[in-house]
Formats: C-alpha cells, structure tokens, sequence
C-alpha cells in the first residue's frame, strides 16, 4: 500500500529552523496535510524526539526517528528503531565540537513552552569521517539516505567513493535543484531508490500528500525494511 511521506523536517532545535518549528505546530501540520509518515531530523540531535513521541501519541501517522548529520561538509539522513534512536543519539554526541551555540537551540516540552536549551552547537561537521559514521549507522540497525545529494552545498556527493557505497541505504533529490543533469554526472548514483522530502524549516513548507513508498504496512519496521531495499 502507498503511503504519503516527508522524512526530512527540521525542528525549533536545528538553529536554522524557524521558531514556529515547535512539536505540536509540526505535528499537526503534518496532520492537516495528510501525511502517514513524517521524520523529524534535526542537525546532528535527535533531543527532541521524546517530546515528539509523546504528542505523537494522538495521530494516525506514524514518527520514524531521524537524524540529519553533518559530516565532511555534507548532511546525511540516518533513521531507526524506536528503540535504538536515543542510544546512537549519544553516540553522535560525544562527535560533537562542544562549542558554544551561535543560537537558540530548543528543546521543547508538550505544550510547546522551552524545556532545555540545548548546550553545545549542532551546525557544522561531526568529529568524524564519513565512513565511520555509516558503519555507526548500521552498528544500530539503521538506514542512511544521502540528503539533498543534487544541491550544490552541504552535499555529499563528490565525497561519496566507492567503498561508500554498500552502506548507503538511497538517495534525496532536492526538487528545486537540477536532478537530470546531476545522474549524468555521477551516474553511479542512478541505481539508488529516490526519496524528495520538503527539507522544511518553516511550518508552511512541510508537505503535502506529494511523494508516497509502497509498504507492507505503515509502520516504523516496514519503513526501514523497504529502505534497505537500497536499489530500485
């Protein structure tokens, strides 16, 4: 059956995200745009997911947990089990700088009022290499999808070399970025499973029922089991 997706959503914890970016106005979005899974990513944190969850409850669709990492200059989706999500949360932890924050990154309670500021900075790369952070991924049973691969910043796609490329679960085209010219150019991309999510850091950008995965059932486990169905 065909399911509705957008897997690549930013909260008010990603500092580049908009304020209204809070769990409720994210979640009922999602709702009032008739989506059946969503992911919530925020750059290299997956704090806000338990507030996420907890709301979550109240909704017919389903929460896949998400990351987006920044690793060599480029952003990396990576999803799991609800319950291996705050484990490899701790992981990429202790991969970051700890600096200080440029901005506020919230962590947000059920009502949508600040629980936490979270302390250390989230934008900029990981202190990892690529490699070791898709071998962590799948150490956690997760799936990787190389973000916004056609883009010209914060891609991954002229770092990606062979050895990379058995780890790699798909590929995210970003719609308003060249696609066509971009297979003819790295063509050893063209096998890969495509996903397009909104990528959305305002409220108004999350999708609609647009972009839709075949699945046995609309669930987290049969998510991840047609992911790493890697080639189409």
């Amino acid at each position: 059956m065909k399911y509705a997706y957008d897997i690549h959503i930013h909260s008010v914890l990603s500092p580049c995200s908009d304020e209204l970016m809070t769990p409720n106005n994210i979640l009922n979005m999602a709702y009032l745009n008739e989506l059946d899974i969503i992911a919530v990513t925020d750059h290299n944190s997956m704090k806000q997911l338990n507030t996420i969850y907890e709301i979550a409850e109240s909704y017919d669709f389903i929460v896949v947990p998400g990351i987006e990492i920044q690793v060599e200059g480029g952003h990396l989706l990576a999803y799991f089990e609800k319950d291996k999500y705050e484990a490899f949360d701790n992981e990429i932890e202790k991969l970051l700088t700890k600096d200080a924050p440029d901005e506020e990154q919230q962590i947000m309670d059920v009502f949508d009022m600040e629980l936490d500021i979270y302390k250390y900075k989230l934008s900029g790369d990981i202190n990892s290499r690529l490699m070791d952070v898709l071998n962590l991924v799948k150490e956690y049973d997760g799936v990787t999808i190389l973000a916004h691969i056609n883009k010209d910043s914060y891609t991954l796609k002229d770092i990606v070399q062979k050895e990379h490329l058995g780890l790699i679960d798909g590929i995210e085209i970003y719609d308003k970025a060249d696609s066509e010219s971009f297979f003819v150019d790295y063509p050893h991309f063209t096998g890969f499973k495509v996903y397009k999510n909104s990528d959305s850091h305002t409220i108004t950008d999350i999708a609609r029922r647009t972009n839709f995965i075949d699945l046995e059932e609309k669930s987290v486990k049969a998510f991840l089991e047609e992911v790493r169905k890697c080639m189409k």
